[in-house]
Parts: C-alpha cells; structure tokens; sequence
C-alpha cells in the first residue's frame, strides 16, 4: 500500500495540507507545489483520496472547485512525515 504514495507529488501534498492547512481548489494546491501542470497533482489526489487520506468537497456555485483537506487518517499520516522530514534535517 505504502508504494502508492510513491505517486509523483504525492507525499509533498500531505506535507502542504499539513504545514498550509485546506486548500481552496486544485489551481491554489498547484501552485502551492510550484508546478504548472494540474495532471501530476490531480492524479496524485485521486491516489491520497482513494487511500482514504484526503477528501475533496466541492464548491457550491460557478466557478466550480474542490476543498482539498485531510481526512482523521490523512492528518495521523502527515504528521508522521511531518516527523521525518525533521528527523532527516536535523542529520544534515
């Protein structure tokens, strides 16, 4: 299961949720990433969502868009990578 979030920008979007809290739409989480293809971050979402860590709600009204926010299980996971990341820095 864990070969899943090896999906191309998949562990920095838990990472983003978690330092950034919700994101208000897919344009607002790609730019967060820096990126300028939606491809890459859409399909990593779909594996995050299907993994039950993140959910997307969306938007009543025109435009349309998606709240991207964690699940309970989302936030347990990207705090324990939160702690990696740390760990790793500190080794430096």
């Amino acid at each position: 299961m864990i070969e899943r979030l090896e999906r191309q920008y998949a562990l920095r979007i838990l990472l983003l949720l978690h330092e950034h809290g919700a994101f208000e739409g897919l344009g607002e989480l790609v730019r967060a990433l820096g990126v300028k293809s939606h491809a890459g971050a859409s399909k990593a979402l779909t594996v995050l969502a299907d993994l039950g860590l993140v959910k997307m709600n969306p938007h009543e009204g025109f435009p349309f868009r998606v709240r991207i926010e964690f699940t309970e299980l989302g936030q347990k996971v990207a705090e324990k990578l939160k702690e990696i990341e740390e760990l790793l820095r500190e080794e430096k």
